[in-house]
């Protein structure tokens, strides 16, 4: 191997065997998919009503009030 050729493997530049324009498609290619997802919005979570809330504190608190005086 030539100094030359290390010089241009060293640099990433040595484009033996690979086809330009396929690359290029390539590269084309990914960016439309990168900007499809991006286009894509997270599904919202589902709004919870407060009494659900308000239910499951009072069941807590049932639990650990039986807990706190022996289940009897």
């Amino acid at each position: 191997m030539s100094d030359e050729d290390r010089l241009v493997m060293s640099r990433g530049t040595l484009t033996a065997g690979i086809d330009l324009e396929e690359v290029a498609a390539m590269r084309r290619r990914m960016e439309r998919v990168n900007e499809a997802i991006c286009d894509i919005e997270p599904p919202r979570p589902a709004d919870i009503p407060m009494r659900t809330f308000i239910i499951a504190g009072a069941l807590i608190g049932c639990v650990v009030w039986l807990l706190q005086n022996g289940l009897t």
